[in-house]
């Protein structure tokens, strides 16, 4: 006897903290500025957005040490370095 596939439908509720709603007002602003036009990938931009001010964040508690900034973050300590290039968050050495 063969089984029909049951369809699993994911069960979303949007949080309603309030870090989670200005993430939604201001997805929601840019979607309404593109004005039907294709914009960058949503979640790629939202990603950056966050990550590049939380990892500045993170570099100056920590004195720029990459280590404790990279625990603080709870990553990699070259997953940190890699974003830090990324961002151009590195410092030119002699």
């Amino acid at each position: 006897m063969r089984r029909s596939a049951v369809r699993r439908v994911p069960r979303v509720e949007v949080p309603e903290d309030e870090l989670s709603q200005l993430i939604i007002s201001r997805v929601e602003a840019y979607r309404r500025d593109l004005d039907g036009r294709q914009g960058l990938p949503l979640l790629d931009m939202i990603v950056m957005a966050a990550e590049r001010p939380l990892i500045c964040w993170a570099m100056e508690q920590c004195g720029c040490n990459q280590r404790a900034a990279a625990k603080l973050l709870g990553i990699n300590r070259n997953t940190l370095h890699t974003k830090l290039e990324m961002y151009g968050l590195l410092a030119e050495s002699n």
